[in-house]
């Protein structure tokens, strides 16, 4: 640019030379104009979406469910809603997690019974649970449970009786079919996928020190039925037990949600590294260590014999080993 400079004023003092040295008109400077200026710098960023938030059918509200006068019909005078189940922190975390997949728990109790109602999107229930779960079976508990289509949602119920059960089926979902869509949450940026059972038990072995691992709780402590098939297939709920060198474990996973409802429990803090927060537990089978990152939660528990050192260290390779959820294609969606 200077060469070029230099060389036109070459020109132009050879010119006036030849001209007799005539003066020469001057060339105002160029200008630059606000908007080119504006136009030149960098663009901000793009706003960060919002993940969407969850839809649950009448608000979670149980009442909008079941009439008194469906109640007595089915379970006698008398007849209590149960409530949510808050019993313990796990339960208080499990109850996040079921809510921001869109869905809802209800329980009632009287002089018949039983009955238990749960509900989720049914954009989000595998085709084989589905399947499965379409026509009504009976334990020998004494409870009969089915769960079907209604509209855009999914309904799971349990009851006393085979009769029951229909018509829970044909009330609640006429209900639910009038109530509209459920919708599941989008997951927060940095939600962890739920890791195999088998990863599960490689790495806590591992930071525990242990030898041999097989998967798996020697007793039956982990949830089933249709709802948890349900989470666990969403990616909202993992539940993963372990046995080696004559101990065990479970890891509890819950990625995206339930990590915001740990610090109004009233737990004791403590120190697992990696962790944004932990927090400690005892029960009557032993301690349990809570541990969150981001918004991410993972549970750690053992039998009577494992220490509390050997859960941190468990929790600890939880967070350091966890992976990222994939994230979705536009036309998956969540």
């Amino acid at each position: 640019m200077r060469s070029r400079l230099i060389g036109s004023l070459l020109l132009v003092a050879a010119v006036g030379l030849v001209a007799g040295c005539a003066p020469q008109a001057s060339t105002p400077p160029p200008t630059t104009s606000p908007s080119a200026s504006a136009d030149a710098q960098e663009p901000e960023p793009a706003p960060t979406a919002t993940p969407a938030a969850a839809e649950v059918p009448f608000d979670g509200d149980c009442s909008q469910l079941l009439s008194v006068d469906d109640l007595v019909d089915l379970l006698g005078e008398g007849t209590q809603a149960v409530g949510s189940d808050r019993s313990s922190p796990q339960a208080v975390l499990y109850q996040a997690q079921l809510h921001a997949s869109g869905g809802m728990s209800c329980q009632w109790s009287g002089i018949g019974g039983t009955i238990s109602v749960s509900v989720l999107p049914s954009a989000i229930v595998p085709e084989a649970v589905v399947a499965e779960n379409d026509t009504v079976t009976c334990g020998p508990d004494q409870t009969c449970d089915a769960a079907v289509t209604a509209g855009e949602n999914w309904l799971s119920v349990s009851a006393p009786t085979e009769d029951a059960v229909k018509s829970l089926l044909a009330n609640v979902g006429a209900r639910l079919i009038d109530a509209g869509s459920s919708r599941a949450a989008e997951y927060p940026p940095g939600s962890w996928a739920l890791p195999s059972c088998a990863e599960v038990a490689t790495r806590a072995a591992a930071a525990a020190g242990w030898t041999d691992p097989t998967e798996g709780y020697p007793s039956d402590v982990n949830p089933s039925g249709h709802v948890n098939a349900v989470l666990t297939a969403h990616g909202a709920l993992g539940y993963c037990g372990l046995g080696a060198d004559g101990k065990a474990a479970r890891v509890v996973v819950m990625p995206g949600f339930a990590a915001a409802e740990l610090p109004d429990l009233g737990l004791e803090p403590m120190e697992v590294p990696g962790a944004d927060a932990a927090y400690l537990t005892e029960g009557e089978a032993g301690p349990g260590v809570y541990a969150t990152e981001g918004d991410n939660t993972v549970l750690v528990t053992g039998s009577s014999s494992v220490t509390t050192a050997e859960l941190t260290d468990i929790a600890a390779a939880m967070i350091r080993d966890a992976t990222p959820r994939p994230t979705p294609s536009p036309e998956e969606g969540e």
